[in-house]
C-alpha cells in the first residue's frame, strides 16, 4: 500500500482560513502506484508517509465538519452572483491559477459578481452607448463641414 499526495489547486483563501488543506491525499494499490506518479496530468502525485496521511485526513475531516457547521467559506453570498464569462488571453496572464486549472482561451467560466458590481457595469454600459451616440454625432456633424469646406 501506498501512501500519496498533491497540492490541492484553486483554494480561496477563504477557504485556507478555514482550514482547508492544501494537500489531497490517496491510498493506492502497489500496482496503481505508478498511474498517479507517472500521469500525463497537471497532477504532480508524491509519497508521503502513512502518519503524514493520517494527519492529511484528519485536517480534511476538520474542515468538512467546519462546513457543515459554518457553510462553504467559497459558495458566493447573497451579495455576490455567479455570471458566464468567457476567458481572454488577458485574463489568462492576469490569472495564472486559470492556466494551472486547464482554463483556455475561449471557455467559458463562472466569475463571481457582487450586486453593486453589477449595477456599476450596468450603468457603465449605459454611458458607454450614450457616449458612442455622442461620438457618432460629432463625427457626423465634422464630416459635415468638411464637405461644405470643400464645396466652397
Amino acid at each position: 500500500m501506498y501512501y500519496l499526495k498533491t497540492l490541492r489547486k484553486g483554494i480561496s483563501e477563504a477557504a485556507l482560513a478555514a482550514g482547508k488543506p492544501q494537500w489531497e491525499t490517496i491510498k493506492v494499490e502497489d500496482a496503481d502506484v505508478d498511474t498517479y506518479l507517472n500521469n500525463d496530468q497537471n497532477d504532480v502525485w508524491e509519497h508521503c508517509s502513512e502518519t503524514d496521511y493520517q494527519e492529511i485526513e484528519a485536517q480534511v475531516a476538520a474542515y468538512q465538519k467546519y462546513v457543515e457547521e459554518n457553510g462553504d467559506p467559497d459558495a458566493p453570498s447573497e451579495e455576490e452572483k455567479l455570471e458566464d464569462h468567457v476567458v481572454t488571453q488577458e485574463d489568462l496572464d492576469n490569472n495564472p491559477e486559470l492556466v494551472t486549472e486547464g482554463v483556455s482561451v475561449g471557455d467559458t467560466i463562472q466569475v463571481a459578481v457582487s450586486e453593486d458590481e453589477s449595477v456599476e457595469g450596468e450603468e457603465a454600459g449605459e454611458e458607454s452607448e450614450e457616449s458612442e451616440a455622442s461620438e457618432e454625432v460629432e463625427d457626423a456633424e465634422s464630416d459635415e463641414e468638411e464637405s461644405e469646406e470643400e464645396a466652397a
